[in-house]
């Protein structure tokens, strides 16, 4: 049996300072759609949200990349079944549930759980396409679990004594599960599907998945976004900076370096967050906050240092 073809990327001990510097640029720009939804979560309706996202995305790639889209049409005909299944785990699965999760968990519980999804997508990676981490790379990833952890526990294990799990933290573990598969998927695409046809088909793809959902909350369950300023900002705002910036920047992370490397950079948005609750918010930084901080880095740094090696097949 022979592991799944991938469609190239760094290798070896190469260091592809292009691929971390748009990784490190995704963690900051899906931070900052976390903050965002969290400060409205009151006023949004996640299904409808996650769809004007959708729509907004393609509309706003469609001018720019029609002609490269019609030139690779075949390429994507070819592979219009990964490209569904890539759009639907990113959007229906991942970002609906995570908006749908933090109407009733709390952040703390939420970054718990999110805590787990690189760990996740290494194991699925070794197992849909082949990839496992050195041993010295899997220590990266157990610290910068453990930075993370260390930020979200404010630096003191007894909090999680006081932890009460409500429903939105099954839906956050189900977000968990959509972007863990949807990685190692990127992954197995050709190399020659352009960044930004690449986005547009998957969220095109990820809103057709996104109606019956949509469609469910509004005549079933008659939950509204509300249709205001800060609302609109919002869907601006994760439609340029969550989908076409953010997913690009991760969808070439992958294609570069693999999903099991790319994912560790996951782990710097509770980072980000902290910054961003420091200076824009006027925050105070702890000191637990910047030992966590110093272990993610770290962490991220000594995954990255080599390449992932190819399983050997049989």
């Amino acid at each position: 049996m022979t592991t799944p073809t991938t469609s190239g990327g760094a290798s070896g001990n190469q260091t592809d300072w292009t691929a971390f510097a748009l990784l490190v640029m995704t963690g900051l720009c899906w931070s900052g759609n976390t903050v965002f939804v969290r400060a409205l979560h009151e006023s949004i309706a996640p299904a409808g949200v996650s769809f004007w996202r959708t729509v907004l995305t393609v509309l706003v790639l469609l001018p720019f990349v029609f002609g490269k889209l019609r030139a690779q049409f075949g390429v994507l005909r070819s592979h219009w079944r990964l490209i569904f299944m890539i759009g639907f785990a990113q959007f229906a699965v991942g970002q609906a549930m995570l908006y749908l999760g933090l109407q009733t968990t709390t952040a703390v519980n939420a970054g718990l759980i999110l805590g787990v999804q690189p760990a996740l997508t290494v194991i699925l990676a070794w197992l849909m396409v082949g990839e496992r981490l050195r041993p010295i790379q899997s220590v990266g990833v157990v610290l910068a679990l453990v930075g993370v952890s260390a930020i979200i526990l404010r630096g003191d294990l007894g909090s999680l004594h006081g932890f009460e799990f409500v429903i939105g933290d099954i839906w956050v573990g189900v977000a968990v599960i959509g972007w863990s598969i949807y990685a190692p998927f990127v992954r197995r695409l050709p190399r020659e599907i352009d960044p930004f046809v690449l986005v547009t088909a998957t969220t095109f793809c990820g809103g057709i998945g996104l109606v019956p959902f949509y469609a469910g909350e509004v005549y079933w369950l008659g939950i509204h976004t509300e249709t205001t300023w800060e609302t609109f900002a919002i869907i601006c705002y994760i439609a340029l900076f969550g989908t076409i910036l953010g997913v690009v920047g991760w969808n070439i992370g992958i294609a570069r370096i693999g999903p099991s490397r790319a994912s560790t950079f996951l782990y710097l948005i509770p980072v980000f967050t902290v910054v961003l609750g420091v200076t824009a918010l006027g925050e105070t930084l702890h000191m637990y906050q910047v030992v966590g901080m110093v272990l993610v880095l770290a962490g991220v740094t000594i995954t990255n240092r080599a390449g992932v090696s190819r399983a050997s097949t049989s």
